[in-house]
């Protein structure tokens, strides 16, 4: 099977800085691979900008040790974005929001 890309979103019950890394390493070996492709924060509400921060501290980590290629966020609002550019030092590549046209109509 061959995959172009693999993505996966940090639980929402592990946004604790302290759980970022077991989390990635588990899936990573759940799947059987050395890297995700992409590593997301899924939701901003982690309790607050300081703790949010922190997270994306330990995702940068985990780029910089080679466990993920690349490192972005899911549903953030500008104002979320705005915190973590302002303090990262590897900017997010993606804010996933998923939009359902159904919703709308």
């Amino acid at each position: 099977m061959l995959l172009n890309s693999l993505n996966k979103s940090l639980k929402t019950h592990v946004h604790h800085p302290k759980g970022v890394h077991q989390a990635l390493e588990s899936s990573l070996n759940r799947l059987n691979l050395e890297y995700m492709d992409l590593y997301l924060i899924h939701w901003p509400n982690l309790g607050g900008r300081t703790k949010r921060k922190k997270v994306w501290f330990e995702l940068e980590k985990l780029c910089n040790l080679g466990l993920s290629q690349s490192i972005g966020v899911s549903n953030f609002l500008i104002k979320h974005l705005s915190e973590i550019l302002k303090a990262c030092l590897i900017k997010p590549v993606i804010n996933q929001i998923e939009y359902l046209i159904f919703i709308f109509i």
